[in-house]
């Protein structure tokens, strides 16, 4: 099926072909989800397993244990944290506003290196406008949990529903990918570098070193939360497990593992006010960057090294179709070249119309993948 591109804007032809086409891989026969448009995030297919979850190793905090055997169901859960881009659609599209923009004590926890330099709660500042330069493949951040369930309720009511935070059992079960060591590739902490945007050895602006003193002995170039997947990821193919920001997940607050479930569901009682954070954040020690670190906020807290990370209810049968998208423009006007591969047949190529803002995109850049495009 092709989708003809409608005139948009007349401009002149930017966009050049790609050469050296990546191999596709062939999917089994079953039905896929609907969702066709290139701003869903990328999700990578997580098989049902067991695992070991908590502080398997001893000498983490009292909140890891007891450590405890929980299965965990066949899901999908997205490849990046949820980007500036994806969030600005959402927005886009309803006129939300964050729990930051709200009407009242509106802001966020901020560093202000520049000036301040010190953790504080700071007016006017948002997802929106940050102490440093925000682009669209950073992740969003100072959104808060209910900021969050907004946007996969959206995505639900636009692709046909399943999107939804993962658990906290589902999020350390990805995370792990079949480790049980300290980090997903082992014990060494001086490689956090190679696998995610922590406290390290760059230099800070204005001589700050907040958590420095105790950072990684390795470089990652970064300071502020930085463009998703630089880094390298884990052994199921997630990137940023380690650092960048925290992540959301939908269960409820408990100070111990006890009573916890088994089955890799969401805890839903404790303290619901209070949600669960996983996986530490750019400025945060080796030890906040455990696979076992957690923490719980409040539902309306946002802070400038908070984001979060989709998942996705996988029905028996469903599969994820693979893809890879350039946004081309010709004098017809914007459109996406999409290419996608469906029960191992070869790469069928389609055009999708859509503005230039829709897309949120530069033109002629290089294929991106994108999930069943």
């Amino acid at each position: 099926m092709k989708f003809p591109v409608h005139a948009r804007r007349r401009t002149a032809l930017l966009a050049t072909c790609l050469t050296g086409l990546a191999s596709w891989p062939a999917l089994a026969e079953g039905p896929t989800w609907p969702c066709s448009r290139i701003w869903c995030p990328e999700l990578v297919e997580i098989p049902a397993g067991q695992f070991r979850m908590g502080d398997l190793a001893g000498g983490g905090e009292e909140d890891e244990r007891p450590a405890r055997l929980v299965r965990v169901p066949r899901f999908a859960l997205a490849r990046y944290e949820t980007t500036v881009r994806q969030f600005r659609r959402f927005v886009m599209a309803t006129g939300y506003r964050t729990d930051a923009e709200r009407d009242g004590e509106t802001g966020c926890g901020t560093l202000e290196i520049a000036t301040r330099k010190k953790w504080d709660w700071t007016p006017g500042r948002s997802w929106r406008s940050l102490e440093y330069q925000i682009e669209e493949d950073q992740p969003v951040v100072c959104v808060s949990w209910n900021d969050a369930r907004a946007y996969v309720g959206w995505l639900n009511e636009e692709t046909g529903g399943g999107w939804r935070l993962p658990s906290e059992a589902e999020w350390e079960y990805a995370a792990r990918a079949g480790s049980e060591t300290l980090y997903h590739f082992g014990d060494d902490a001086s490689r956090l570098c190679e696998y995610g945007n922590v406290a390290d050895m760059t230099d800070l602006p204005n001589g700050y070193n907040y958590h420095w003193d105790y950072r990684a002995e390795c470089a990652d170039w970064a300071v502020y939360p930085t463009r998703v997947g630089r880094y390298r990821p884990n052994a199921l193919g997630l990137h940023d497990i380690h650092g960048n920001v925290w992540e959301w997940t939908a269960d409820c607050w408990n100070g111990s593992y006890e009573g916890a479930p088994a089955d890799g569901s969401a805890w839903e009682s404790g303290d619901c006010s209070r949600r669960v954070l996983r996986g530490g954040a750019w400025h945060h020690a080796p030890r906040t960057l455990r696979s076992a670190i957690r923490a719980g906020h409040s539902t309306a807290d946002q802070a400038f090294h908070v984001g979060f990370r989709v998942a996705r209810t996988l029905a028996p049968g469903m599969k994820l179709q693979a893809g890879r998208y350039r946004v081309e423009a010709s004098a017809e006007g914007y459109g996406v070249r999409v290419e996608t591969v469906a029960h191992g047949r070869s790469p069928t190529l389609h055009r999708m119309a859509l503005s230039e803002l829709e897309a949120g995109l530069k033109v002629g850049e290089r294929f991106r993948d994108c999930p069943e495009c």
